[in-house]
């Protein structure tokens, strides 16, 4: 993360930036993770493949409608706000 010049509120109070806060916060190093996604993710799709998981293939050739939303624990929330709509 780059280093950003903090701002003093009217009452010369020191504003914290984003970077200055998640240091300061983040002991679990979530930021880390976010940061991490695409990467992830990329690396994610790279090993689904037909020889890891078999039943892609037959998956593509079905016409699909919709949108396909996936996630578990915390992040399953995002799909059943969706389902919700």
């Amino acid at each position: 993360m780059s280093e950003q010049p903090t701002e003093s509120n009217a009452g010369g109070e020191h504003n914290p930036s984003l970077v200055e806060l998640a240091k300061a916060l983040d002991n679990e190093g979530m930021v880390g993770f976010t940061q991490a996604f695409v990467q992830d993710l990329r690396q994610g799709l790279d090993h689904a493949t037909p020889e890891h998981f078999p039943w892609i293939e037959a998956l593509s050739r079905e016409k699909w409608t919709g949108v396909v939303c996936l996630g578990m624990g915390g992040s399953g929330v995002g799909g059943e706000f969706l389902s919700a709509l």
